[in-house]
């Protein structure tokens, strides 16, 4: 699905019932976030599977935006209590 005109887009990768997720499925992510961040956009990843999603950054690579959300994490929830585990914080 697309919005046209606005540049965004979401591909949806489902499991075939029988097999589950692929694998190799970490590296197409990072294949389709090095396509993203070369035509000047970026990727986040939406929904995957735990083992996938504790490996990646959801955010896609580190930027001045993403230390932005971090340092706002730390201010408004310094316990982590809120999707702990997000973001990375110490």
């Amino acid at each position: 699905m697309a919005h046209a005109g606005v540049g965004v887009a979401h591909l949806v990768l489902q499991p075939k019932e029988d097999r589950g997720w692929p694998p190799g499925l970490d590296r197409t992510i990072a294949d389709l976030r090095a396509l993203a961040q070369g035509l000047g956009g970026s990727a986040m990843v939406l929904n995957a599977p735990f083992a996938i999603k504790a490996e990646l950054p959801i955010f896609g690579a580190d930027s001045a935006e993403t230390e932005v959300l971090r340092r706002l994490k730390r201010e408004w929830d310094p316990q982590d209590l809120f999707n702990p585990g997000r973001l990375d914080l110490p």
